[in-house]
């Protein structure tokens, strides 16, 4: 069976095969005799690879038959799933004898015609499909080749089976009506596919379970217990290396599905500090695949095992919570396909060809881009208009995009993307402008987009001006990014490829050696996301999980590492540059989440690489966002410019959820976390009922890219758990500026954090409605500490009504974090509230801990108020909070002071200036 780390079932992997090549390592497989064996396969070709020219060589063997087309159907390989390696079997053995002469077939047997009956493989040649009464059945994975064009006319069905796809290299033309949608779907059951594994069975004795104050029995969600048979007890997990593949098979051994899975850490509320004395805690840390049926089948996790420690848990600790969720399949008989995949055919994407002017072309004279603002060559991207992409997300047994798009920009208008095991679309470093109109994206157990723009830098200098991402979204094995430990070790480029990592729950040593063309240019390396799992234990590191950068080939013993990059080095924005004409690269990682891994660019020096235009917009118009299970949209940026982005009239309901207690599984309906980009567009949107609302961090290191965000005229209604609004600049970055606007924000329900936060943001605050809210407090408006300035920070012309704060030690409206703001002319009418202003401590507006009042504060275990110097507090006091032309509820001086917190209650608070 290949290796492969499963999150669904293994059913339509081959089940028999004579000979196997898996891993990482390419061999010579010559002069064999083959053919006679009752298996599926005669071989399986199980090399991991993310581009078309990665080859095993099988030449001269004999597979039983002398027919090309009967040997390629006993291979398993790129023709079956194209994330692995293609077999190159020609020339054959001709007869059943090791001297026998080899056939005279030079080249593959590609057929001619394609089997409409029967489509997999790759397409070479032109191909349409018209409308028929039957569906298009894909049995194996289909790869529409670079030059080729795949036409699905309108009203045509094309049905996959479990686990292959659709990857598009050349172009795909899927053009449906709105009367007539063509539909991608699961295969019929009824059509007779084999299922070697249909159901999960709980097993019998019990060894895990799921509890939540004291109630165990029969959870499909809650803290994790493992049972210890010496001992006879229920041992609580606080291992903070549980992973997802753990998690899987937890659910698995429950009897639960373990494709909607979600685990995170936090507090046991039952637990109390003799809970735990009679614990004999689980000794051994463990590590899974997620195959395993049970969890005592999982193995020792490598260097887990440290000398004289025990792996207890306190009792105020972070304990394992985890929750088996319901698949969202229409038919339960049904499995997830593998979904439409858009990419380059190898890692480059050189863009310098199309600005090679042509003095044969039409109307040569007069038609310079520069000129008339065209592009020198006719660019057809692929189509998507009216399409239905049903129950996708699960692709060679991995979670993946229902649609995702690496470098290419398809249009999409009026897809449909539903019912996907994972994120309904993926794009990654769109080259070109996005136009997204009249798409829908329901009942996903990812999100519904994702949008990731690894741009890099074209420039040479010292350090970055960005920081590397913490958190992005990448399925395994994306076709046309180098995987640092696919089975490619040595690999030769022009320009720029994005190198990268996703951790397993499994410890890798790997290598990449990159070289240049004619090796003559020098290398650069910049690091675009990195989150390396940090496996220190105490002072001393064992092996520490990091990136060692050689200058030259690392097996030339001469060759000396120049660079070493870990969780706590402090050269993350750093350019690293070599001194000759290779680099290699080595990466120690242990096993760990997905959520760990790195990206980097790696580019050829002199940069010859043109970026992309800074004009370019990301329009995502009347799109409609429902129910997807880890929020409606996920952007992250890295890069010195990137595209805008545009959200308007689009709905965004019912996206999240919200678990057991503080566990939700997504933080925001919209979560952005932009560097570099110059605007963000958020109009005319409906975000309603979602776990979170809008939430933007934002970050540029100069005035030229700061952020121009505007959030205007749209409904935020119903928010639950998260923050309606959040917006952030990230720490030593220029002002980011926003404008909110003629909002409204009402019936919010979350009494652990604030309904609208905006941190250290050029905040104009104006025209909203903000009532009917429950949250610690409705605005919290804080940041540019120790700064003396004009104002920074506007609120005016709101209303604020019937909200209620749920601070018990400072049940306040409005959260005056800093000196210098300004509020005139709003209408405060919250009576159930004891403020309607509060302004903070005069020395923690100076040093930014605010935990006395805010939820959003950052802890200081230096914090003392004797730390702030008298200087610095007569300056503050000369900047007080400007509250005047502002309707309290009252027409009294007394009543309106007495809605207001400030230095005249406390010598030790900022002043409020409301008359």
């Amino acid at each position: 069976m290949p290796q492969t780390y499963s999150s669904s079932s293994l059913a339509h992997q081959p089940a028999s095969y004579t000979l196997a090549v898996q891993g990482l390592q390419k061999v010579n497989i010559t002069h064999n005799l083959l053919g006679y064996n009752e298996m599926d396969y005669e071989l399986l070709a199980g090399l991991f690879s993310s581009r078309l020219d990665n080859y095993l060589n099988v030449e001269a063997n004999w597979w039983g038959t002398r027919k090309a087309k009967e040997i390629e159907e006993l291979i398993f390989d790129f023709d079956d799933w194209n994330n692995f390696a293609l077999a190159d079997y020609l020339p054959y053995l001709i007869d059943d004898n090791l001297l026998a002469a080899v056939s005279s077939v030079g080249s593959s047997a590609a057929q001619e015609t394609t089997d409409l009956s029967s489509l997999g493989g790759r397409l070479l040649h032109d191909l349409r499909l018209p409308k028929r009464a039957e569906p298009y059945v894909v049995k194996s994975d289909l790869t529409v080749m670079p030059g080729v064009t795949l036409v699905v006319e309108a009203g045509a069905t094309l049905e996959f089976f479990p686990s292959v796809g659709l990857l598009v290299l050349g172009r795909l033309e899927a053009l449906g009506t709105k009367d007539q949608r063509i539909t991608l779907r699961p295969v019929d059951p009824a059509k007779g596919v084999k299922r070697r594994v249909r159901r999960h069975v709980k097993t019998s004795l019990e060894g895990v379970r799921l509890c939540v104050e004291g109630e165990c029995g029969g959870r499909s969600e809650g803290f994790l217990d493992i049972y210890n048979g010496t001992t006879k007890q229920w041992v609580p997990i606080c291992d903070d290396r549980f992973t997802e593949r753990n998690t899987e098979v937890v659910c698995r051994e429950l009897g639960y599905n373990t494709i909607h899975t979600f685990y995170d850490r936090n507090k046991r509320t039952e637990m109390f500090p003799n809970a735990l004395i009679r614990i004999q805690f689980w000794p051994d840390p463990i590590q899974c695949d997620g195959t395993e049926t049970a969890l005592n089948e999982c193995s020792l996790r490598m260097n887990g095992q440290i000398f004289d420690h025990t792996y207890d848990c306190q009792w105020n600790g972070d304990f394992v919570y985890i929750s088996c969720g319901d698949l969202n399949l229409e038919d339960p008989e049904l499995e997830y396909w593998g979904g439409v995949r858009f990419s380059i055919p190898n890692f480059e994407h050189m863009d310098v060809y199309s600005r090679i002017h042509d003095p044969n072309a039409q109307n040569h004279a007069h038609a310079h881009p520069l000129v008339h603002g065209k592009h020198q060559t006719q660019v057809f991207p692929s189509l998507m208009e009216w399409v239905e992409v049903v129950s996708a997300g699960i692709l060679h047994n991995d979670k993946s995009p229902a649609i995702l798009s690496f470098h290419e920009t398809p249009k999409l208008r009026g897809v449909t993307v539903r019912d996907s095991a994972y994120d309904g679309l993926s794009l990654i470093s769109a080259t070109y402008g996005v136009e997204m109109l009249y798409n829908k994206f329901d009942n996903n157990l990812g999100v519904g987009v994702t949008l990731m723009g690894l741009t890099g830098e074209t420039r040479e200098t010292e350090e970055s001006s960005f920081f590397p991402l913490t958190n992005v979204r990448l399925p395994y094995h994306t076709f046309g990014m180098v995987d640092m430990c696919d089975s490619t070790k040595e690999l030769r480029i022009e320009e720029r490829v994005l190198l990268y990592y996703k951790y397993d729950n499994r410890p890798v040593d790997c290598i990449k050696i990159f070289s240049s063309v004619f090796n003559v240019k020098n290398f650069g390396l910049r690091l675009l996301h990195l989150n390396l799992y940090d496996s220190s234990f105490g002072a001393e590191p064992v092996v520490r999980d990091r990136l060692v950068l050689y200058d030259g080939d690392i097996y030339n013993y001469t060759t000396q590492a120049f660079a070493e990059v870990h969780a706590h080095s402090d050269n993350h924005m750093r350019f690293f540059k070599t001194a000759g004409t290779s680099l290699s690269v080595e990466l120690h990682a242990t096993g760990s989440s997905g959520d760990f891994g790195f990206v980097a660019e790696v580019v050829t020096l002199p940069i010859s690489n043109l970026g992309i235009n800074r004009n370019i917009l990301h329009n995502f118009t009347y799109n409609e966002y429902h129910n997807n299970v880890e929020g409606a949209v996920f952007a992250a940026t890295a890069g010195e410019v990137n595209p805008w982005l545009c959200f308007s009239y689009s709905r965004m309901e019912d996206n999240g959820r919200q678990l057991y207690g503080n566990f939700t599984t997504a933080r925001a309906a919209v979560h952005l976390d932009v560097q570099n980009m110059q605007d963000v567009y958020f109009k005319n949107n409906l975000v309603r009922n979602n776990t979170g609302g809008l939430h933007i961090i934002a970050g540029s290191i100069g005035a030229a890219t700061k952020l121009q965000a505007n959030v205007t005229n749209n409904l935020f209604e119903a928010t639950q758990h998260w923050q309606a609004l959040y917006m952030a600049s990230r720490e030593n970055s220029a002002y980011q500026h926003a404008l909110i606007a003629y909002n409204d924000f009402s019936w919010s329900f979350s009494p652990y954090h604030d309904v609208i936060t905006l941190a250290q943001v050029v905040s104009v605050f104006t025209h909203n409605y903000a009532h009917s809210n429950l949250g610690r407090h409705i605005l919290d408006v804080y940041g540019f500490q120790k700064v003396r300035l004009p104002v920074y920070q506007t609120t005016s012309h709101n209303s604020f009504a019937k909200n209620v704060a749920s601070d018990p030690t400072y049940q306040g409206t409005v959260i005056a974090g800093s000196a210098g703001q300004q509020f005139v002319d709003n209408v405060f009418y919250n009576w159930d509230n004891a403020y309607e202003l509060v302004a903070v401590n005069e020395s923690v507006s100076g040093l930014r801990r605010r935990c006395n009042i805010s939820s959003e504060c950052t802890d200081s275990e230096s914090f003392t108020l004797e730390s702030v110097v008298v200087d610095e507090r007569s300056d503050v006091w000369k900047t007080p909070i400007d509250a005047r032309s502002n309707w309290w509820g009252f027409n009294t001086t007394v009543a309106v002071s007495g809605r207001i917190h400030d230095k005249t209650d406390d010598e030790t608070l900022l002043h409020v200036d409301y008359r």
